[in-house]
């Protein structure tokens, strides 16, 4: 015999995923120059009120499959497209005929190189920027030993520290023509991500 679930057991049901779902918001919610954007689903009750278990599955199934694609669009869509190797950054510089932006940072003990993380090469603005404009290429020295790079990693970087970072310094951003010639360097600074384009632009004739 078929077993029937008021609304008043359907309801309790809910209850758990309607807090997945608070949990979801907030951690789908992402920080945007400085503004907190959430994604939340309205309106829970009413797609479960008045079905049977069955569908109530099925709904449940068909909304985490969308959240999930969601979280995947959205670390594809907000993350910096860093290159770590030397030679691969040239060759895509030459092909789309873009400078090449390198950047010595040492990300887990540097804490300018941190801000220089969070308030320009993170930001949407920046990004958006730097896709269409630039080949991002990153040299970590990282300290912590969970942070470790392969050693292969860490030979590559020092042979870029070698040549374009005798001062020891970071952050140091160095902007490079598509040869690997240096166009000018700069640092940290307190300002925009808009401020810090202008700032790299003005070394690229």
């Amino acid at each position: 015999m078929k077993k029937i679930f008021t609304n008043a057991k359907i309801r309790k049901l809910v209850q758990l995923p309607r807090f997945c779902f608070f949990v979801f918001s907030v951690f789908i919610g992402v920080i945007k120059e400085n503004r907190i954007i959430c994604f939340f689903i309205p309106n829970i009750d009413e797609l479960f009120i008045n079905r049977n278990v069955v569908s109530y599955k099925k709904e449940m199934r068909n909304i985490l499959l969308v959240v999930l694609f969601a979280l995947m669009n959205l670390s594809a869509t907000f993350a910096q497209n860093w290159q770590t190797d030397f030679t691969t950054a040239k060759e895509i510089a030459s092909q789309e005929n873009k400078p090449i932006v390198l950047v010595f940072q040492g990300s887990d003990w540097c804490a300018p190189c941190i801000k220089l993380d969070l308030e320009i090469w993170s930001t949407d603005t920046f990004k958006a920027y730097a896709k269409d404009n630039y080949v991002m290429l990153q040299a970590d020295f990282p300290r912590k030993k969970k942070n470790a790079l392969s050693e292969t990693q860490s030979k590559a970087n020092a042979k870029l520290a070698e040549t374009y970072n005798q001062e020891g310094m970071f952050p140091l951003v160095v902007i490079l023509d598509k040869k690997g010639n240096v166009l000018g360097k700069t640092s940290y600074k307190k300002t925009t991500p808009k401020d810090y384009i202008e700032e790299i632009n003005k070394f690229i004739k």
